[in-house]
């Protein structure tokens, strides 16, 4: 639900592809909105930004985990490891 949100879904095709009522849609959102601590003006916004540095913060994640894994395969192939 929160990519159809940031992708700009209306929350009556969110209902409609949900199988529910827009009020509990608005419900959905207005939780998602306090979870993340976002309030005030411009909501779509700030969640678009927070799911953006989210994305870039699991990529650098990613990131790290392939060059430290790769790092491990290089040293344990290296005989002055041995």
């Amino acid at each position: 639900m929160i990519d159809a949100m940031v992708d700009g879904v209306s929350a009556q095709v969110l209902a409609e592809q949900l199988g529910k009522k827009m009020s509990t849609v608005y419900s959905y959102r207005r939780d998602i909105y306090g979870k993340v601590g976002i309030q005030g003006e411009n909501k779509l916004q700030q969640l678009r930004i927070c799911v953006a540095l989210m994305r870039w913060e699991q990529r650098m994640a990613s990131l790290d985990n392939d060059s430290s894994a790769a790092s491990a395969g290089k040293n344990a192939e290296d005989p002055a490891n041995q």
